[in-house]
This record gives C-alpha cells, structure tokens and sequence, in this order.
C-alpha cells in the first residue's frame, strides 16, 4: 500500500497533495505502519471497498487512512526519501524488497495542467497608513491636555486587477501485488488543485 510515497515527490515540486478516491483490498491484507517512534507493526485490512485518503508530512512520511462504515484505519508510513518518483506523469514501480511492506506496489500517474482566461476587473482592497490623532486627557485635578500621535489607521478601497487560474488535475493509480504473486488490491485517487495567479494589481484608492 506504499501508494503514497508517489504523493511526497509532488509534495516537494508543487506544495501539498492530497490524493483522495478509493482501495479494494480483495483479500486480508497486513501493511506495516511507523509508529511516532520509529518502530514498525503490522496493520490489518480486511478484504472489502474503502474510502482512501493519502496524505504526507515531509518527504518520507506518509500518513494512509482507509474509512468504512465509520471505523478508520491509519497507517503511517516511512518511505526510503532516495527513491526517484514521477514528478508529474510517469510510471510507478516499487517492489517491496526496497520499501519494506509486505507488497509490491505498481502503477501510473498522470498529471495535467490547465489555465484559465485572463480576467480583468476591479476588486475590493486594504492598505494601511499613518494619521495623527489627538484626543484630550484629564486627570484627577480636572486640568486637561491635548496628546497627539500617530497611529496606522486600516483604509479600504477598489483597485484594477487582472488574474487568470491556473488549474493542477493528478489521478493515480496503483495496483498492490503479492511479490511474483497475483492482484491483491487497487487504488485509485485524484487530486485537484487551482491557484490564482496575479498578472496586475493596480494602486488602491
């Protein structure tokens, strides 16, 4: 189920990925988790349809969480981080001579990258500035004084803007083998991510 380590190369070229679909294990399965001290247990699955959620921490820390009629099962991984992965579309090959679980894991991801038109248009904005600001203070005698300072003072306004999205689409798919054995479970995930991308921010008045 080492599905994930695909997951931590995209998170060190693109920022956070986060693959999100289904795993069919068609037999009882056991996959090996990393405990928060570095220790290894095994992990049952039982055969059956899950919801799967992959997600990273660093680039060799993968958390995996399976969902079923309510009951999760979290397996937190550590991966070997030499391991050379596809950074947007490539085959996966990961035998488990070199990751330590208990499967071989094969597969494909396939990345496509899109952008939208360019919008232009005004947009609400903020900045901040200084104004003096004086204000009249007593004390117990009832003489009185001005005291004046400057202080940053929040002004809201509208400014020109042109912006277009850029739009990241990644699916995954992964095949769990018995080394030199049959299908044992699949994984399918996606990943969509957008970002907007300022091409001109005019001033805010």
């Amino acid at each position: 189920m080492r599905l994930i380590t695909l997951a931590v190369l995209l998170a060190v070229s693109t920022g956070c990925v986060n693959f999100k679909g289904s795993f069919t294990a068609n037999r009882n399965l056991k996959l090996k988790h990393t405990t928060v001290f570095g220790n290894e247990k095994n992990k049952n699955v039982p055969a059956g349809t899950y919801q799967a959620e992959v997600k990273f921490s660093s680039d060799d820390k993968i958390k995996l969480t399976l969902e079923r009629g309510g009951d999760d099962i979290e397996v937190k991984m550590k991966l070997p981080s030499n391991r050379q992965f596809p950074g947007n579309s490539g085959p996966i090959n990961l035998p488990a001579s070199r990751t330590g679980q208990n499967y071989d894991i094969e597969g494909f991801i396939d990345t496509q990258v899109s952008r939208s038109r360019v919008t232009r248009t005004v947009e609400t904005c903020s900045y901040t500035r200084n104004e003096r600001r004086c204000s009249k203070v007593c004390n117990g005698n009832r003489s009185c004084r001005t005291v004046c300072d400057t202080v940053p003072v929040t002004v809201y306004g509208r400014r020109d803007v042109e912006f277009r999205y850029d739009y990241t689409n990644r699916d995954l798919e992964l095949t769990v083998l018995i080394p030199n054995g049959g299908q044992v479970g699949r994984y399918r995930g996606t990943d969509r991510e957008s970002n907007k991308v300022y091409l001109y921010k005019g001033r805010c008045y």
